[in-house]
Formats: structure tokens, C-alpha cells, sequence
């Protein structure tokens, strides 16, 4: 498949790839990448660097290079741009291996879930708003229905 459009079809999913090696240097990224790193990316830079939510998780990343995992992922990972912005993505990593040393690497795949949390923040706040409301009214109700059952006792 030509680069070009692949590379047309992970921008187009807002996707992108960082590929490290066992020291987890970086050895190469497509643009979409950068957009949720929290450096800019460089051959040699350090992926815990670029993506700080590794950072806590090197015995997961031990285990995936050592063959004990093939794959976790991170989900709902916020980032704030440069621009301010908050954006949130999902992070895979699986175990890959060069194709001239078959060494293992790490394969990152970076998606943008902003829509997603945004629309399940949304909905978030929409149930706790209703739950609020049900409990007002069950306050509210609770001296009616101690009357009516006052009253029907009395009747």
C-alpha cells in the first residue's frame, strides 16, 4: 500500500503511530502523534517523555517487551494543547519487532476520543441533574404522601 494513503487514512480516523525500541527511545512517529504528546517528539526522545501516563506503567511495558503481554491500553488519557485546548485520546501499545534484527519494539497507536468524552461528559452531567431532580421531588412528595396516607387512615 503506498505511504501516502495510509497516511491519508490514519489522519482522516485521527490516528496516529510512534514506534520505540527497547529503551523506549522513540525511533519514528507519523504527524498524528504529535498532536497528544506532551513534548515534542524526536528520534531518541523518551516515550514515558512524550506520553507521561507511561510513565507509572514500566512493569507493563517490561512485560510487553519480554513477550509476558502482547497489548494494553490506556483509555480517556486528557492532554491540554498548546493551544489550550483539552483533548483526550486512547493509547494501544503492542509488541512489534523490526523487520531487519527482529528485535522487540513497542507499536503505539494514539486515537482521538475527544467526541466521545465530551459526549459521555455530557451525558454524565445529564443523569446526575436527573438524579437531582428525583430527589427534590421524593422531598418534595414525601409530606403529600404522609397526608394522603393520613387521610385514608382517617377515612
Amino acid at each position: 500500500m503506498q505511504p501516502e494513503l495510509t497516511q491519508y487514512a490514519l489522519d482522516y480516523l485521527n490516528i496516529g503511530l510512534v514506534r520505540a525500541d527497547t529503551t523506549l527511545k522513540v525511533l519514528e512517529w507519523t504527524p498524528g502523534a504529535t498532536r497528544f504528546a506532551a513534548q515534542p517528539i524526536a528520534v531518541g526522545s523518551k516515550l514515558t517523555d512524550v506520553f507521561p501516563a507511561l510513565a507509572t506503567l514500566s512493569e507493563m511495558l517490561t512485560a510487553l517487551l519480554m513477550a509476558a503481554s502482547d497489548s494494553f491500553d490506556l483509555h480517556k488519557i486528557s492532554h491540554y494543547q498548546t493551544d489550550g485546548s483539552l483533548v483526550y485520546f486512547s493509547l494501544s501499545l503492542l509488541r512489534a519487532f523490526d523487520d531487519q534484527t527482529n528485535q522487540p519494539q513497542i507499536l503505539g497507536i494514539v486515537r482521538d476520543m475527544t467526541a466521545e468524552a465530551m459526549l459521555e461528559q455530557g451525558l454524565t452531567q445529564q443523569r446526575d441533574e436527573l438524579m437531582s431532580l428525583r430527589e427534590k421531588l421524593h422531598v418534595q412528595n414525601s409530606p403529600l404522601l404522609t397526608a394522603a396516607t393520613e387521610s385514608a387512615t382517617l377515612s
